[in-house]
């Protein structure tokens, strides 16, 4: 295994944060965009939201066989980033293209007909898929390109996870509550592409730095290893790490469609409330990852701890369900309607309402996904398999 390089991780924070607000701010684009040209019903917000977390899967486990055959990790990533925003730049063209099709067609398709919801999967599938995948790529490649020891997984996932989800808090909330109100949605995703093109540039600039202060030393190669063991022994920890990933995934987004849907019903169904209860998740699962990258850097991380975070997940779910579905709607009406104790901005107070209600659940949530990475990495003994396969499961 190579030894460590000099050059600082904090270097690599600045384009996955700007990384995470891009694609939030970009998928809040989207959806406003395509619920105007495809509709606002249930099943066409179900085919969007599928589409898009489908789109990200398939990257994650295209990222394994990039990195398997490229070894300009960084180089790729910037790439990814680039092409992200070229593709935002002209996707609000795409989608009215697209979608004025959908609706030539729509006729003679029926009102929420299966041929109709077929033709707005295969439409959203055409405008989402191709950036949804690039999307899903980064995290796993620069992951990739991060860790350099085994033991590194752990802490460098939770500290890169935990940076690009804050990242992805802070775009959802600028977006949906200033960005589009003020100078809609094709400029919005024109900042976006501008972030994805600052990130591109940052890694490209790590790249020339490297390469100037290391000579010919191939620009920060990851830790790949080997793995002696059988194939069979191999593949054993993939499916069962694979399907915990997958079950703290299915957990999670069911976690979050529910406090959403209730938040909803708390806080009133403004434009404001979607975002607000996106970002109060998110700004869970960022407490959960960073204090996973505390923690193993300073004590080894175990498989034994997986059962307790899972039963904290449990746990913690259930007293959100049973807890705040009780008391946190008068609560929160106390609290809005307060005049003269508390001078506070409604926003404010709806965020504050969605943190208390999700942040147990989203930490825990948060607190998983580094720690299946670094077990699988540690039993593959391979960054982008370990990292590629989880984010794919957990997706």
């Amino acid at each position: 295994m190579e030894k460590h390089d000099h050059f600082p991780i904090a270097f690599l924070l600045l384009p996955f944060l700007l990384s995470g607000a891009a694609a939030l701010s970009a998928q809040l684009c989207w959806l406003r965009q395509l619920t105007v040209a495809l509709g606002s019903s249930a099943a066409a917000l179900n085919i969007i939201l599928i589409t898009f977390m489908a789109g990200l899967a398939i990257g994650a486990r295209l990222a394994e066989r990039a990195c398997r055959h490229i070894s300009r990790y960084l180089l790729l990533y910037a790439a990814l980033e680039g092409g992200l925003a070229i593709y935002l730049i002209f996707s609000p063209y795409i989608i009215s293209y697209t979608s004025a099709l959908f609706i030539e067609f729509l006729p003679n398709l029926g009102h929420e007909t299966l041929a109709s919801h077929m033709a707005r999967l295969a439409v959203t599938g055409v405008i989402l898929l191709p950036p949804t995948i690039a999307m899903g790529m980064t995290a796993p490649v620069l992951i990739t390109a991060s860790v350099r020891q085994f033991r590194q997984a752990a802490s460098y996932t939770g500290l890169l996870y935990g940076i690009n989800t804050l990242g992805a808090a802070l775009g959802a909330i600028f977006t949906g509550v200033y960005l589009i109100l003020r100078f809609g949605i094709s400029m919005s995703l024109r900042m976006a592409a501008g972030m994805n093109l600052l990130a591109a540039s940052t890694a490209i600039l790590i790249v020339l730095i490297t390469r100037l202060t290391a000579g010919k030393a191939s620009p920060w190669p990851a830790a790949e290893g080997t793995d002696k063991s059988s194939p069979a022994a191999r593949q054993a920890p993939v499916f069962k790490y694979g399907l915990l990933a997958a079950g703290g995934g299915f957990v999670g987004m069911g976690l979050e469609i529910v406090f959403a849907r209730f938040l909803v019903f708390i806080i009133g169904s403004s434009y404001y409330s979607h975002t607000i209860c996106i970002t109060g998740f998110l700004i869970g699962i960022v407490a959960g990852s960073l204090f996973v990258a505390l923690i193993a850097r300073r004590a080894r991380l175990r498989e034994s701890f997986l059962p307790f975070l899972f039963i904290f997940a449990g746990f913690s779910s259930a007293i959100s369900a049973i807890f705040f579905f009780k008391h946190l709607p008068l609560a929160t009406q106390r609290f809005m309607f307060m005049d003269g104790m508390i001078d506070l901005h409604p926003l404010v107070t709806k965020l504050v309402a969605s943190l208390v209600l999700v942040a147990l659940p989203a930490m825990a949530s948060g607190m998983i996904l580094p720690l299946l990475v670094h077990l699988l990495v540690r039993r593959t003994r391979n960054v982008s398999v370990g990292s590629s396969r989880i984010f794919f499961y957990n997706t």
